[in-house]
């Protein structure tokens, strides 16, 4: 009698450890992202100021006539009615306090409306 509880508590442990196991390996890597998937931004040159048009990537992003990294994230200053360069994409996922528009002290926003005089990139 004793054999089998023994071989049974033996057997509940290592049950429990496979679904411990389980439970802790890495998960899968997921599919890449496609192109189509990615969310159409702007971007304003930081010299210049142009307003560019194109999907997410890493910033500073390269402006197409210059050759230069000089593309920020824009950022809508309402006040204004225009587009602002920004910080970048992993600075903005961290800023916590809200940004300010330079002359009217009102928050700037990830979005407004995209000027029809924008280039797509």
């Amino acid at each position: 009698m004793r054999d089998i509880r023994v071989w049974l508590a033996l057997a509940a442990v290592v049950a429990g450890g496979g679904l411990i196991a389980v439970q802790l390996r890495p998960a899968d890597h997921s599919a890449p992202v496609e192109s189509e998937e990615l969310a159409t931004v702007v971007f304003v040159c930081r010299e210049s100021g142009e307003v560019f048009v194109g999907k997410v990537r890493a910033t500073p992003a390269v402006h197409p006539v210059t050759g230069r990294p000089t593309l920020m994230p824009g950022l809508y200053a309402p006040d204004q009615q225009k587009w602002v360069a920004g910080p970048s994409f992993e600075d903005l996922q961290r800023a916590t306090p809200l940004m300010k528009s330079a002359k009217g002290k009102t928050p700037l926003l990830r979005e407004g409306p995209i000027p029809p005089t924008a280039v797509p990139i």
